[in-house]
């Protein structure tokens, strides 16, 4: 069976204008599934690799190989060609509505608050460290210090203390210089995301295993009841066919669905709409 490379899918996706989110939406896989299969914890069977190469517009041996070093280029290395992904503009667009106010505001602050977010998780680690240590004095009596099992465990406290402080110092927000994560635990960002968003009473997609795989799940509610259960009207909003904004407002009513969805439809070409009922019959998935 032919195996798919991380890295030609990321090279297709970047070409397509799709984060994970897209992609999951596009080939009917879970945001989980591609998560697991990016950080090297699983393989996609034949019939998984088969829809994200059709969703991607390319065969299952395109994505094989790795891509040429010259077309490994981050998108987003050189500032004039930046390149946002459609998903991400959709989200952006749907929290500009939820909190009223304008995408451009959204982007032009995001360096600010993820600067922000960042520097209050390598606190929160700092604290955990401080907490950690002082447990560990209080916890001192002479088995700890007098025993080989005793000896090793304030050893192992004292490494872990030790790289977690080198790793805070240098921020490093993902905690790749430290040892003591195994590589099927969130980095400490993403922990530390999925805290704040708790203790808020914001859900996120519990199927998101790294940071930039988060997503909003009310954004996505929001996006089920514009398109409803219809793939194609979901395809006009995930590949830039339309923005929300440019709906009608009598259309984007909550009395207006089958109007929205027909809509929607439209904004496809034609071509491309049958190419999505085509390939998602054939997945014998219902439109």
């Amino acid at each position: 069976m032919t195996t798919l490379n991380p890295d030609a899918v990321r090279k297709r996706m970047s070409d397509s204008g799709l984060n994970i989110s897209g992609l999951a939406a596009a080939s009917c896989v879970s945001k989980r599934t591609l998560s697991r299969f990016f950080n090297g914890q699983t393989k996609p069977n034949a019939a998984t690799s088969e829809r994200i190469a059709k969703a991607l517009g390319c065969s299952v041996d395109d994505l094989a190989a790795p891509p040429a070093a010259s077309e490994k280029k981050a998108p987003f290395s050189v500032f004039a060609r930046l390149t946002i992904p459609r998903a991400t503009l959709l989200d952006a667009e749907l929290a500009a509505r939820r909190y009223g106010v304008a995408m451009h505001q959204i982007f032009g602050a995001a360096p600010t608050l993820f600067s922000l977010i960042a520097e209050m998780s390598l606190e929160a680690r700092k604290k955990r460290v401080e907490k950690l240590r002082a447990a560990v004095d209080d916890a001192l009596d002479p088995w700890l210090e007098s025993t080989d099992d005793g000896f090793r465990a304030l050893c192992d406290v004292e490494e872990t203390c030790t790289n977690e402080t080198v790793s805070i110092d240098r921020r490093d927000i993902e905690g790749r210089r430290v040892n003591y994560r195994s590589d099927h635990e969130p980095d400490p960002f993403t922990r530390f995301l999925k805290a704040v968003a708790h203790n808020v009473g914001l859900e996120l997609d519990p199927g998101a295993d790294h940071w930039p795989d988060l997503g909003v799940v009310a954004y996505s509610e929001e996006i089920d009841r514009i398109c409803g259960n219809d793939l194609v009207a979901r395809h006009a909003l995930l590949a830039a066919h339309v923005k929300i904004s440019d709906i009608p407002a009598d259309v984007l009513s909550e009395d207006g669905t089958e109007r929205r969805i027909a809509w929607l439809r439209d904004r496809v070409p034609p071509t491309r709409r049958a190419e999505i009922e085509e390939f998602f019959s054939s997945l014998n998935v219902d439109l």
